[in-house]
Parts: C-alpha cells; structure tokens; sequence
C-alpha cells in the first residue's frame, strides 16, 4: 500500500474577500496558528419496520436535508484587523471566502462571521494576545 499524500496544516488557506471590484482575496493576518474546515449534513432518522421479523430491532436510515461548511482559525492577535472583524461579526452581511488546499481551490463561497473572540494569557507580561474566529457558509459552496 503506498504512503498517504499528506501536506503541512500552513497549506490550509482560509482567504476572505474585500467585496471590491474586481474582489481581491486575502489570507487574514490573524489566522496565523491554527484553522480548519469542517464540512456537515444534517437531516432526519427514520426507521422502516421488516414485516419477516417483527421480533428485532429496526435499523435506522438517514435522510440528508441540508449541507454546510464552518471554517475555524486562530492565532495572534493582529490589533489592526480588529476593527474590520468586528464590524464584519455585527453586519448581517456575508463574505466570499475561497478554500485552498496549497494552490487547489476547494471550495468557494458566502460566509457570516459567527464568532470572534480575543483572549489575553495571564501570568506572565511575556504572552502575546490571541484570537479565534469562526465562520458559517450562507448558501452553496462551489
């Protein structure tokens, strides 16, 4: 069995849109430690009765009814960008957000910035701040 083709996390680019004409995308600066994409289908269990054996268990099936996409990052604090993150969590508008997997691009599309938090680690004057991020799709990705 060959080895898995395996790459860097570094190669997780998460990259937001400015929402210019022509739109230019860029990794954000505070995005510099950790970041993810999670990928989700919720939906309905449902259970369908076996007339030939009515003395065991069902098996349940699943129906999907919806996706969505989550992106996560975290890492230190870039206090120029701060304004700009927190206008974008309390605006109910979404970001095009591109998906790179080193220079292939996964998936595109509209996110809401749903969580933005920034923590000080306390104990020593010698620890940066941090922050973390998260992002919900709004609508397909392509």
């Amino acid at each position: 069995m060959p080895a898995p083709a395996t790459l860097l996390g570094t190669k997780l680019y998460i990259k937001v849109g400015d929402g210019a004409s022509p739109e230019v995308f860029s990794h954000p600066v505070m995005i510099n430690t950790d970041r993810s994409l999670q990928l989700s289908a919720s939906g309905q269990n449902d259970t369908v009765f076996d007339p030939t054996a009515p003395d065991t268990p069902v098996w349940e099936q699943f129906f999907k009814t919806a996706m969505s996409a989550k992106v996560s990052g975290s890492g230190k604090l870039d206090t120029a960008s701060v304004s700009t993150y927190t206008a974008w969590l309390a605006s109910g508008t979404p970001k095009n957000v591109k998906i790179y997997l080193d220079t292939t691009l996964l998936y595109t599309g509209a996110f809401h910035l749903t969580e933005f938090q920034i923590s000080g680690p306390g104990g020593t004057n010698t620890k940066l701040a941090e922050v973390s991020l998260s992002l919900t799709s709004h609508g397909a990705l392509s």
